[in-house]
């Protein structure tokens, strides 16, 4: 897995942090179009996990699929917000990738395979004052899209690291 980060910074909603320890809402977001092969890949993931794992009031898994700015949302309800996307960065099929997304919204490090903007969503939940106080980027490097209801082998081989890498992600919350 090839790991990008950076490092947080502020508070983006303006919340005081308490003394005590609280659980956050913690939202895994799936986004792609699963009838376009591996543009899917972050839907079948979320999938996947949801399959796997029990939500609760603190945890929810999203199919976030091609809905863009209507995801704003469930945007707002997240503390941590894990999002799971297809990437065409010029890497080998199913190379995995993590990127810590800062305030300043440094999403283009990793380029989308889609027209779905997450930069977009992200920036329109800047405006409206929502931004989860922490971002969090997987993304899997494409193989091919063409339009099918299934990822390609070399995706398909990876998913189960993608999804014990969110995991993983999430243990450091719950």
């Amino acid at each position: 897995m090839k790991l990008v980060q950076f490092l947080q910074g502020g508070n983006p909603k303006g919340r005081k942090k308490s003394s005590f320890n609280t659980l956050k809402n913690i939202l895994v977001l799936g986004i792609g179009n699963i009838l376009m092969g591996d543009d899917g890949a972050g839907v079948f993931a979320v999938n996947k996990l949801s399959a796997k794992s029990r939500e609760n009031e603190h945890l929810r898994f999203i199919d976030g699929g091609t809905l863009g700015l209507d995801l704003l949302n469930f945007v707002e309800w997240a503390d941590i917000l894990i999002i799971i996307d297809a990437v065409d960065i010029g890497e080998f099929p199913g190379t995995i990738i993590k990127s810590i997304i800062t305030e300043d919204l440094n999403i283009k490090l990793s380029k989308t395979s889609h027209e779905i903007d997450i930069e977009d969503l992200l920036f329109s939940a800047k405006l409206l004052n929502i931004l989860p106080e922490k971002i969090i980027f997987y993304g899997i490097q494409i193989g091919k899209i063409t339009m099918q209801y299934s990822l390609s082998k070399d995706l398909e081989i990876k998913m189960d690291e993608l999804c014990n890498c969110i995991k993983n992600e999430l243990s450091n919350y719950l």
